[in-house]
């Protein structure tokens, strides 16, 4: 049996005479039009080629495992055997994790990502350092951008490890995703919002990321622009208490729920 962990593994899988599971989790055919302009020729022939070959996998894989709910239902148009399975943490990664007391003086939000461009289409964070840089709403510590440079109240930590991510996110009391909305959003699962969860952040969220939006439920804040970001950050600085007690319970929520030892059945179901 074969594990294809992407498209070009799957296209492989599906040539052969071999049982196997396709493993998406970014959904080829749709994100490469997310991620590409109308005049793009290399795009477009990716295009076309990526959709086709998407078509044969999902006719052909013995069971199919994606990240949201969203792409599982477009896929069972073509396949009956789709599991969703989370980008959650694995127990052993978040098990140890606990939240230092926060500075008294300020908030500190935390975002993994790039803040300089070029960027991701549908992850877009242009004028997100500005927005702390220009409206006292605390500090930010960007965590994988090795272009941003150090600018107070922004604080570039570069790339990480895991670990050492998640001790740093541990330091911190809100968590971004604040993508600029875009259609793909519908498909997007971000494993960071679950990891700022078991960090004890709280997450504010683009509004269109409607899968994190449920899964977090209450224990996440959806925004619409960088305007009620910075609205929202003010609000919950004149309750740090409240804040605190949230935190905790945003970590216990994501003990007992957000972790990826809870999926091993329909991974192994798909196996069988």
């Amino acid at each position: 049996m074969i594990h294809a962990h992407d498209l070009f593994a799957g296209r492989l899988a599906a040539r052969l005479d071999v049982p196997f599971v396709y493993d998406d989790h970014e959904y080829w055919s749709k994100e490469v039009v997310a991620d590409s302009g109308p005049v793009d020729l290399v795009s477009r022939y990716k295009r076309i080629l990526w959709s086709s070959w998407e078509d044969v996998i999902l006719e052909r894989a013995n069971a199919v495992i994606t990240v949201s709910e969203a792409i599982a239902q477009e896929h069972r148009r073509k396949n009956r055997r789709v599991l969703v399975v989370p980008n959650f943490p694995r127990s052993v990664e978040v098990s140890d994790l606990a939240m230092p007391t926060p500075p008294d003086h300020e908030l500190v939000s935390v975002y993994v990502g790039n803040c300089t461009p070029p960027f991701v289409r549908f992850r877009d964070t242009v004028g997100l350092t500005s927005v702390f840089q220009e409206g006292k709403i605390g500090s930010l510590k960007v965590i994988g951008d090795r272009k941003l440079k150090n600018d107070p109240p922004v604080f570039s930590l570069g790339r990480m490890s895991h670990g050492s991510m998640m001790q740093e996110i541990c330091k911190c009391q809100i968590g971004l995703i604040p993508w600029r909305k875009h259609w793909f959003h519908r498909y997007c699962n971000p494993n960071k919002a679950y990891e700022y969860a078991h960090a004890g952040c709280l997450v504010i969220v683009t509004a269109s990321l409607d899968q994190v939006r449920r899964t977090l439920s209450d224990h996440c804040i959806a925004i619409d622009d960088y305007e009620e970001m910075s609205s929202v950050i003010s609000q919950l600085a004149r309750d740090r208490e409240e804040l605190a007690k949230r935190r905790r319970r945003i970590q216990e929520f994501a003990r007992a729920s957000l972790v990826w030892d809870r999926f091993d059945g329909a991974i192994n179901e798909a196996y069988r």
